[in-house]
């Protein structure tokens, strides 16, 4: 859910206790903004999962899969990403225009990353089994992962992929929870 950013941070805590003091202080503006987004979330009567009402949004407003969960995760756990950053990731939409990995899913790992890694992938202990693990999420909801394989289970005329981006979304969140637990 919306407190996601905040498990990473505290996940950030326990990795690098030398810089504490600055981290503790992140953690708990971080904490207490993601608390208070969920808790108006709450009050408006919002649906529990709401990255996949964000990534919607973007979806609908023509961004590819990969980019509709990358922004929506930076919007729902303040990420920190800079104006644009969504565009590494174009190239990913539609399975890298081939088929290949869902777009969805580059999102996915692209937000978890942004989140969990503090300068580099192999200096961030566990970030494989993190990373593995959002995988598995993503294929137990999608029953695979790559867009060749998802395409004719999900996409429609209308709204293209957007019951794919829907559920990378939710296995998203469900992973950043996680994190936030571990």
């Amino acid at each position: 859910m919306t407190t996601s950013i905040a498990h990473a941070a505290h996940h950030r805590v326990r990795l690098f206790d030398g810089k504490t003091n600055k981290i503790w202080i992140m953690t708990n503006i971080i904490d207490n903004a993601c608390d208070l987004r969920y808790n108006q979330a709450m009050r408006n009567g919002e649906a529990a999962n709401m990255l996949a009402d964000i990534a919607q949004r973007y979806y609908m407003q023509d961004y590819n899969c990969a980019e509709s969960v990358l922004l929506a995760a930076d919007e729902a756990y303040g990420l920190g990403l800079a104006q644009g950053a969504h565009r590494l990731l174009s190239a990913f939409g539609g399975g890298m225009g081939c088929g290949g990995v869902c777009g969805a899913l580059a999102g996915s790992l692209a937000a978890l990353g942004q989140a969990a890694v503090a300068e580099r992938a192999h200096a961030t202990p566990d970030f494989r089994a993190l990373c593995a693990g959002c995988v598995s999420r993503f294929e137990a909801a999608l029953g695979g992962r790559d867009c060749a394989q998802l395409k004719p289970l999900y996409f429609a005329e209308t709204t293209r992929c957007l019951q794919t981006v829907r559920r990378a979304a939710d296995a998203l969140e469900a992973q950043m929870d996680a994190l936030r637990n571990a």
